[in-house]
């Protein structure tokens, strides 16, 4: 790692002090963009709740029948706005089938709720669907380390194809296949994600970077204003 980090540094000049920091970290920016990509481990199906239900109210309901989630993603028909639905994160199969035991059936205001597992919807269920909409499964929750390093890996590939000084072609493919080693990357694209790193980062610091530039061209431009006046 260190390995990567010394030929990085060489071949991008990259300062020793802190000015190209940006406020949020490389792995919070990736996983925001991709987090809807992730199919988490132990998942809920919980359907036909109440049409007024938010995130909180379904929460409590898998509370108050003592099953502890996570994230909740709430979804609803396009077509139909009273047929709501969502997809729930626990933490152990043991919780799933409690779920399905104790809160299949169960009437909500009239409304009879369905819970099963998402692995049990079949041609319905999600990872079934997320698949025929992207052409691929969805990212597992606990690669998005090793997804953002193969992401990165594919940045370095395509920053090689324009590099013609041999130096600089040297250090990039030693620090590709550091990474490669270290996360140990599949060779298939199994760990790609559908958006390339460098867009997934320009478009969450995008408006930062802008700023700073529009600062510095009104700092030019007053300069020059102040030239004319002295002049």
């Amino acid at each position: 790692m260190e390995e990567v980090k010394t030929a990085l540094t060489s071949v991008y000049k990259l300062p020793e002090d802190d000015s190209l920091k940006v406020p949020i970290s490389i792995e919070e920016i990736f996983f925001r963009d991709i987090r809807n990509d992730i199919r988490a481990e132990h998942e809920l199906y919980i359907g036909n709740y109440p049409g007024s239900f938010k995130e909180d109210d379904v929460r409590q309901l898998f509370e108050e029948n003592g099953i502890e989630v996570g994230a909740i993603r709430m979804k609803y028909d396009s077509s139909n706005f009273s047929k709501v639905f969502a997809f729930v994160e626990t933490y152990s199969e043991e919780l799933v089938e409690k779920a399905k035991a104790e809160m299949e059936g169960l009437i909500i205001q009239e409304r009879k709720l369905r819970v099963r597992s998402s692995k049990d919807m079949g041609k319905k269920g999600q990872q079934v669907e997320y698949k025929r909409r992207n052409g691929r499964e969805p990212v597992k929750k606990e690669d998005v380390t090793r997804h953002m390093v193969a992401a990165f890996v594919s940045f370095i590939d395509r920053q090689l194809a324009r590099e013609t000084v041999a130096q600089l072609v040297a250090l990039m493919e030693r620090a590709k296949c550091a990474l490669n080693t270290a996360f140990c990357l599949q060779e298939d694209e199994s760990l790609n994600v559908p958006r390339n790193i460098e867009d997934i980062f320009f478009r969450d610091v995008g408006n930062i970077i802008k700023i700073e530039k529009a600062k510095d061209e009104q700092e030019i431009y007053k300069e020059e204003e102040d030239k004319e006046e002295k002049s």
